[in-house]
């Protein structure tokens, strides 16, 4: 304990001492410490749904304009002013009414899977990524059903990332011994 708490000096902020930690009795004024501002679970002021004196809400007496009360901003499930697929009061979406644009609504950001914008194998639109390629038919000419990438890209990639892979250990290979040639390395 500091010297000075000790001489019951104590360095007090709100209700408790900086220097050694000791909590002091609150100084209650209704349901709030007037020192430190801890609230408690009684004596509120309330005012409709919210307590004047340290904002509690109590979910009772609200003060509602539609969907939404005006006092503490809640919400019920209920009197929406709906535009398009979001209510204007308090922002909530419904599953309907979407302004699509492509595969994202454009009012609340929902995607769904249809209408992408693909650029190669990736929508801009939604960032979605086309992974399991469906081929009109494999080979020369082929595109994915999906996306639209052409067989022959996908499989450029497939080899440019089996060649990136095998880099760091044909480049941290041990120096050979007794004149081996990379191509003799290569082929065991």
């Amino acid at each position: 304990m500091n010297f000075t708490c000790m001489l019951g000096s104590h360095k007090w902020q709100g209700c408790k001492c900086t220097a050694c930690g000791k909590m002091r009795d609150h100084k209650w004024q209704g349901c709030k410490c007037t020192a430190c501002g801890k609230v408690q679970d009684r004596d509120h002021k309330w005012q409709g749904c919210q307590c004047t004196a340290c904002g509690s809400v109590q979910d009772r007496d609200h003060k509602w304009q539609g969907c939404k009360c005006t006092a503490c901003g809640k919400v019920q499930d209920r009197d929406h002013k709906w535009q398009g697929c979001q209510c204007t009061a308090c922002g909530s979406v419904q599953d309907r009414d979407h302004k699509w644009q492509g595969c994202k609504c454009t009012a609340c950001g929902k995607v769904r899977d249809q209408d992408h914008k693909w650029q190669g194998y990736q929508c801009t639109a939604c960032g979605k990524v086309c992974y399991n390629h469906t081929w009109d038919h494999e080979g020369k000419g082929g595109k994915c059903t999906a996306c639209g990438i052409a067989w022959e890209v996908v499989e450029n990639a497939k080899l440019q990332l089996l060649v990136d892979s095998m880099r760091p250990s044909l480049s941290s290979s041990a120096p050979y011994s007794k004149g081996g040639s990379d191509s003799a390395m290569l082929s065991r």
